[in-house]
């Protein structure tokens, strides 16, 4: 079969599962090479999609209550009055560079704190981090930058995602493959099917088919329930059962092959 066509019989096609087992690893890492590379794209033009729509809200309102800060050789300044307060539905944001504001203010749950030589940023009522302008860039924060800021994030976040998920589902993926092999090598032995790890390992790089589909189809929808992370492993390590236990003469005959070629 075809990689496309290995791609349509993954859902349940037993022949689809005989012809992965008999076939040669090297074709099934290409197989996942064309997985990893659907959900890179999905999950890259998900992100971007949602990042335009955010930067679109985000600018307009960046714009309106960030002013203007000018950073110079680890020194914050801003023509504004000071101290200048925002504050929203427990979040605030205040900048200070004369010196009358040290830490932000306990009614705060969430917010940052721009002083003339750090900023603290508050995560939660537990977390509070403070950082150094000592090794910042000088930099001009300014409705010009802002627009400038969003337009270099359209251009290229879209890259820098798609390089870290591709990246990401690599290490992943292969980690899931090689220990679940292991665990399809005992399925073998118990049913008992006659095959050898390679064909394992075939069986295990298919199976990952259904559930990354699912996965996909999961972000797309939002779907935030706790614990489905668990239905989406319980499909993988159904499929891969699965494509063990319909193993049959075909199999064992091109692993026997297989093993004769070997040899000779």
């Amino acid at each position: 079969m075809t990689l496309w066509g290995l791609l349509r019989g993954s859902a349940g096609t037993p022949e689809a599962y005989r012809d992965v087992a008999a076939g040669g690893t090297g074709r099934m890492f290409g197989y996942l090479a064309l997985l990893i590379a659907i959900a890179t794209v999905v999950v890259t033009l998900q992100v971007q999609m949602a990042a335009v729509v955010a930067m679109k809200i985000g600018g307009p309102w960046l714009k309106k209550h960030v002013p203007e800060i000018h950073i110079t050789k680890g020194i914050a300044s801003s023509p504004v009055q000071q101290p200048y307060v925002f504050e929203e539905r427990g979040f605030g944001f205040v900048v200070d560079t004369m010196g009358a504001t040290h830490d932000l203010d306990p009614k705060y749950k969430q917010g940052a704190l721009l002083t003339k030589t750090e900023l603290v940023f508050r995560k939660s009522e537990v977390e509070t981090r403070r950082y150094s302008l000592a090794k910042s860039p000088d930099m001009v924060v300014n409705e010009t930058t802002i627009d400038a800021m969003i337009k270099t994030v359209k251009q290229w976040l879209w890259v820098i995602v798609g390089i870290g998920v591709f990246i990401g589902l690599w290490v992943v993926k292969l980690v899931q493959v090689f220990l679940w092999s292991l665990v399809g090598l005992l399925i073998k032995n118990i049913a008992p099917r006659p095959l050898t790890y390679r064909a394992v390992l075939n069986l295990a790089i298919y199976a990952l088919t259904v559930p990354l589909v699912f996965d996909l189809v999961k972000g797309f929808l939002g779907l935030r329930i706790p614990g489905l992370w668990l239905l989406s492993l319980g499909i993988y390590a159904g499929y891969l059962t699965w494509g063990i236990l319909v193993q049959g003469p075909r199999a064992q005959t091109s692993d026997v092959s297989h093993q004769t070629s070997e040899q000779s």
